[in-house]
């Protein structure tokens, strides 16, 4: 695969139609290696639709020691206020060490059908998986998610959002590892199955729902 070492201020790959409309399809990133010392994102996507990344690496760092880049998140799918993302899919992706999240969703209006299945979150500087916005049909499902400095997941006002055979581990003191927040989207369907939590610290919450 390829290998990009990020050493710029913004973001390194970026799918963005950047005019508010719907127009980044059937795009796939695949087999590749993205490292920085500094920047703001990995990836970052922007209303985007029918997009695959497949064994992609994303790190924050250049030596797998200290997060030093990728300040708001190592993989973020975005969108404006009037538009979404949709039917993104994640698999054997990994987020590492980044200086934000490992992966954000959201911060406009909603994005649909987003999938993160047997990847590697972990070791990062804010949540293992951000969804600020509301996420309709959310799909978190094989994954190791552990490490991450402010919580595994955290989840705004999801609809249909299901975790299931995620393996979580902190060995840092964190208010909760998964949290469900209520807003004006409402919970809708939450369902957290079969997931193995291991913590060698004191911790508030394991599940907090509904806050």
């Amino acid at each position: 695969g390829s290998v990009l070492k990020y050493t710029g201020t913004g973001k390194a790959v970026v799918l963005d139609a950047s005019a508010g409309v719907m127009k980044s399809y059937k795009s796939i990133i695949k087999d590749i290696s993205i490292r920085s010392v500094g920047g703001t994102h990995g990836i970052y996507m922007k209303d985007v639709a029918d997009i695959l990344l497949e064994n992609v690496y994303v790190s924050g760092t250049l030596t797998d020691v200290t997060a030093t880049g990728f300040t708001t998140a190592c993989i973020h799918i975005d969108m404006t206020p009037s538009q979404a993302s949709i039917v993104v899919r994640m698999l054997n992706v990994y987020a590492q060490a980044c200086l934000g999240d490992g992966v954000r969703s959201g911060g406009g209006n909603n994005n649909n059908a987003i999938t993160i299945m047997a990847s590697r979150i972990q070791g990062n500087n804010g949540w293992g998986i951000n969804s600020l916005g509301v996420t309709k049909q959310m799909l978190i499902v094989g994954n190791d998610i552990e490490g991450n400095a402010l919580g595994g997941i955290l989840a705004n006002a999801p609809t249909n959002l299901h975790i299931e055979n995620n393996y979580f581990e902190y060995t840092n003191p964190i208010s909760s590892i998964i949290d469900v927040v209520g807003g004006t989207g409402g919970e809708g369907i939450v369902s957290i199955v079969n997931n193995f939590i291991q913590a060698e610290v004191a911790f508030t919450n394991g599940i907090l729902l509904g806050k």
